[in-house]
């Protein structure tokens, strides 16, 4: 016999139902309900508070001594408790963050795995098109240069070269300057290195000699 489907969501309550509202911050709810549960804890931290504010500047008796020890004990007694209550408080959130996050990696690892042998497909074609493209490129250079050499149009020139030609070569002017430096003819020793001496002018002979000039009557 075949049982009932159980529904999986809670149906909706109808009109005059005595269902609390849900919180619309589920933060805030969680804060109302951890003031709520641990009231005498925050209590209790009160009270310590303000007894540390009453602890004397300076000790100076031993009975003193002995109280200001046995309310450090009490306050860290109360911060042991504290601590244990943090922690159980807090166990939920964690095995939830932990459901949380292994509920979404797995799915996103099992994507992205399944995602790589598509990009490799993907890519594998992208460089056949590349290359296909870069042989219609070199296709077509070659089939210009061939029509090019073949056309009527191109100029044709020869250049005759003599039997024995023989090419020169090409030395910079420095080394050849400095090859044909010791070549050069020396000029004689009687020619004057800055050319001959030069001779005094017709004027500058008269500006030696007095003139008389010869005064009117």
């Amino acid at each position: 016999m075949n049982q009932p489907a159980v529904p999986l969501v809670e149906p909706a309550p109808g009109i005059g139902h005595n269902r609390s509202p849900e919180p619309l911050d589920p933060v805030a709810a969680v804060k109302s309900r951890l003031c709520v549960t641990h009231h005498d804890l925050v209590a209790r931290f009160v009270d310590l508070e303000l007894g540390c504010a009453r602890v004397p500047n300076l000790i100076d008796t031993e009975e003193e001594a002995g109280l200001v020890t046995d309310f450090i004990a009490q306050c860290q007694m109360h911060l042991r408790q504290a601590e244990g209550a943090h922690r159980l408080e807090k166990a939920f959130f964690l095995q939830a963050g932990r459901a949380v996050d292994g509920f979404f990696k797995r799915r996103c690892e099992t994507l992205g795995g399944a995602l790589t042998p598509v990009i490799a497909r993907l890519k594998a074609y992208r460089d056949r098109i590349t290359a296909a493209t870069c042989a219609r490129h070199q296709a077509a250079g070659k089939q210009s240069r061939k029509r090019y050499a073949a056309s009527p149009l191109r100029p044709r020139r020869s250049v005759s070269k003599p039997s024995g030609w023989r090419a020169r070569p090409i030395v910079p002017r420095s080394v050849g300057a400095r090859q044909n430096s010791g070549r050069l003819p020396k000029p004689p020793a009687s020619v004057p290195r800055h050319g001959p001496e030069r001779q005094p002018l017709p004027w500058n002979r008269c500006a030696s000699r007095v003139i008389t000039v010869p005064r009117p009557m």
